[in-house]
């Protein structure tokens, strides 16, 4: 097919508050020492306290402004286990919040964890507890509690087992650095050109490399041009006219390109993602190279007929729409796009991703929009 679409309009990149996460809490378990104090904050949206997500393990590390656990697991053995880390992100108003928590056992026993003070200059933080396993404590189920300003704030579960751990639970998650989500990404992207009939350029946008040798892109990259040039990673550059799939509404588009060496990046599993996670993604310099950027996922937008987007916590320029959206684990999540129509979105907007998944499904179920 041509490329010759009818213009839609598609909006710049908007302001978003960036958020970092530091953290700091205080913990004593029992009579064991204090062995941690951390404690962080991110934005986000609500007055009132909510938790986000609860995670637990046995090992944990800063990473890219955000905490994560790298064994996640529910069940822990003794003696073999020496600690379980339990991590809480919440959302709540802006201003000084008093967060504690209390650790309930199998037999109703309890023991109050010291408590912290944390100035939140914005709504979203979290924090982790550090709790000492010996070979005295009681197996059964635990229960950890978190409140925040007095008010219950969530609750992780966790099970204590008297018995050898198996080999297939110390397997500890070992994430790539984002120097490498990086490299990778840079040998997936490529740079697109929109071309009219004269073969001048009109826009510029970035596509990618999916692990099944598909180029996907936004729509709006490629809404309205005659013909597009196409950069590679390496230098080389291809020209197509050929569209293999698209839809508007949802501003996504495959394109065939001719060519099998290219780097591919691959695919996050299906509701791999929630609200608070951390992300990567590639924005371009005026010169055209790749600088590699962070953020949180903070919000998503899910209307009939234009799909799911995720609104992530910082701003990507022109040239980098259309670019993968990345998970910790160098995974794609969705596209940066996700142009909504004007009727549909507030005011103040946040910058939009789409799930990449969502768009691949459509596309093999309806393969025009």
């Amino acid at each position: 097919m041509r490329l010759v679409r009818p213009g839609i309009s598609s909006p710049s990149a908007r302001t978003c508050r960036k958020w970092a996460l530091t953290f700091a809490c205080c913990l004593i378990f029992r009579v064991a020492p204090l062995l941690g104090q951390q404690a962080g904050g991110v934005p986000a949206a609500g007055p009132k306290v909510r938790m986000v997500r609860s995670v637990a393990g046995t090992k944990g590390e800063p990473r890219g402004g955000s905490y994560v656990i790298l064994d996640p697991r529910t069940t822990f053995y003794v003696p073999d286990d020496r600690q379980v880390i339990v991590y809480f992100e919440w959302e709540a108003a802006k201003g000084t919040h008093h967060c504690e928590g209390t650790v309930k056992g199998p037999n109703g026993q309890l023991a109050v964890m010291s408590s912290f003070d944390y100035p939140a200059t914005q709504t979203k933080f979290g924090g982790f507890w550090t709790i000492p396993l010996s070979e005295n404590t009681s197996p059964g189920l635990w229960t950890f509690e978190s409140r925040v300003d007095g008010e219950f704030a969530g609750e992780l579960r966790f099970e204590i087992v008297s018995a050898k751990r198996p080999a297939d639970a110390t397997k500890a998650e070992v994430l790539p650095t984002p120097a490498e989500i990086y490299t990778r990404a840079v040998a997936a992207v490529v740079l697109i050109e929109k071309l009219d009939e004269k073969g001048q350029p009109i826009g510029v946008g970035s596509a990618f490399f999916t692990e099944d040798g598909s180029l996907f892109t936004a729509f709006r990259v490629v809404d309205g041009a005659h013909s597009l040039r196409i950069q590679l990673a390496d230098g080389t550059r291809a020209q197509t006219e050929s569209v293999v799939a698209w839809n508007r509404r949802q501003d996504w588009a495959i394109l065939k390109v001719d060519t099998r060496k290219n780097a591919r990046l691959p695919i996050a599993g299906g509701k791999s993602w929630s609200i608070g996670d951390h992300c990567y993604w590639l924005d371009t310099k005026t010169d055209g190279g790749r600088v590699i950027s962070d953020g949180q996922i903070v919000g998503k937008e899910s209307r009939e007929g234009w799909g799911e987007r995720m609104s992530i916590s910082n701003t990507f320029n022109t040239a980098a729409t259309g670019g993968p959206l990345l998970n910790e684990r160098g995974e794609v999540l969705g596209f940066l796009g996700g142009a909504l129509p004007e009727t549909l979105v507030p005011r103040i907007l946040p910058v939009y991703a789409s799930d990449y998944r969502v768009a691949k499904r459509l596309f093999w179920d309806d393969d025009a929009g």
